[in-house]
């Protein structure tokens, strides 16, 4: 019996070292209780290879008119992706892409918006660029709890009507000079870092205080006075 235990382990040796390679990473050798030699391989890919967390939150990031550009889409999601992790992979960012992701029998209808994010619990929303009628899509998802959001927005050079957008978004920046593509991913992911930790409402602060914590070491901020009638919104800011 010794005998045949030699050969049957000299055999599993030699079938082991001669077949497909595989790295000591992926191999392992085991021993059962009946002293049988046991192959174990293992996949070589495991969730410490990345430097972002698994999250069951998400953060909605919408690349809008003057950012949805194949170029700077493209650049941001990787970044995203190698920082945060994409909802995909069990990250955390969702991007969609303005008109690309809201078509509909061949037309763009940002008032897919709800139906496209329904699906997540997010933490917050951040929206680059926003297109006419996005106020009426975030009045939508309004509506679905209640008249009241349960994640922040936030809206940056929106295009569509100000004051709507200030009345259903918690934060709204416009900008006085241009800002380079680097500037504005410094600017989206400071923001992505920002909002899990006020999920919910940004009440507990004042906009402007949101604001400057949010950018201020990277921006100066100031608020927004409208020149026609002199008001300055609580949530609506300059970047300069």
């Amino acid at each position: 019996m010794k005998k045949w235990g030699f050969l049957a382990l000299f055999s599993v040796l030699v079938l082991f070292s001669c077949g497909e390679k595989k790295s000591i990473e992926d191999t392992a050798l085991k021993v059962n209780a009946e002293g049988a030699i046991q192959l174990s391989v293992q996949n070589a890919q495991s969730d410490s290879e990345h430097s972002w967390n698994l999250s069951e939150r998400k953060i909605c990031v919408i690349f809008g008119y003057g950012y949805n550009s194949d170029e700077f889409v493209s650049q941001a999601v990787e970044e995203l992706s190698s920082q945060y992790g994409l909802a995909e992979d069990g990250g955390l960012i969702v991007p969609l892409v303005f008109p690309n992701d809201f078509l509909h029998a061949g037309r763009a209808r940002i008032s897919l918006l709800k139906d496209l994010v329904s699906s997540f619990d997010l933490d917050g929303m951040i929206i680059l660029g926003a297109p006419e009628a996005t106020n009426k899509a975030l009045a939508a998802i309004e509506d679905d709890f209640g008249g009241k959001k349960s994640y922040p927005v936030v809206a940056f050079f929106p295009q569509d009507d100000m004051l709507a957008m200030e009345s259903v978004c918690d934060l709204v920046f416009e900008k006085t000079l241009d800002i380079s593509s680097e500037e504005m991913l410094l600017i989206l992911k400071k923001t992505v870092d920002y909002l899990p930790a006020c999920a919910g409402s940004l009440e507990l602060r004042t906009e402007i205080d949101h604001a400057k914590q949010m950018l201020g070491d990277i921006k100066t901020i100031k608020r927004y006075v409208d020149s026609d009638t002199g008001l300055t919104p609580e949530n609506h800011f300059i970047l300069e």
